[in-house]
């Protein structure tokens, strides 16, 4: 018997522990971006603009930081909008217990579809820190993010949400505020 080969069972027990590693390897936003840079790539997965991602203020987090299914290639469908707070959450403490105490997160948790998640204001890999001006949320920019829901007929319709709320805030002291760029106004 020549001793220096393995038995089967030994081969298919080390190949089962290097599969095993290798998956706990986390991917690098490279390997993610080989098929989410590429239209053409297998299974028509969701595409990120690398200039986009640059510019986020999650730049240098990795891809699994935010999509913990996307521990190896391939990987499962990054889960529904109802998780999305919580993945967010995990990072972002208070932000998400004021989130799961809002109007909002009961919409989504009632199954509402076009309820509000942590995206639809801040943005998906285009997050931008609030005190940024191009952020969606920057004091110069959350009246027109809000008003994205906020101001159409359609949102307010189904949701039987007041028709004025734009209309009555831009006239308030924090409209008026944010139209005068006067920064002291959001301390």
């Amino acid at each position: 018997m020549d001793r220096t080969r393995l038995s089967r069972g030994t081969t298919a027990w080390l190949g089962a522990l290097f599969l095993g590693v290798l998956a706990l390897v986390p991917v690098r936003a490279e390997e993610c971006l080989k098929c989410h840079c590429n239209p053409k790539a297998k299974g028509n997965p969701p595409q990120v603009e690398t200039e986009t991602l640059a510019r986020s203020a999650h730049r240098a987090r990795s891809c699994e930081a935010c999509h913990p299914e996307a521990k190896r290639v391939p990987h499962p469908a990054a889960p529904g909008r109802e998780t999305e707070a919580k993945r967010c959450g995990k990072c972002h403490e208070a932000e998400y217990k004021e989130y799961t105490s809002g109007v909002h997160a009961k919409a989504v948790a009632d199954g509402v579809e076009w309820a509000p998640v942590c995206s639809s204001c801040h943005g998906g890999h285009e997050i931008r820190p609030p005190d940024d001006s191009d952020s969606s949320v920057s004091p110069h920019n959350v009246v027109r993010t809000c008003a994205n829901c906020h101001d159409d007929p359609v949102v307010i319709g189904r949701a039987d949400l007041p028709g004025e709320v734009v209309e009555t805030y831009l006239p308030s002291y924090h409209g008026l505020a944010v139209r005068s760029e006067d920064e002291t106004t959001f301390r």
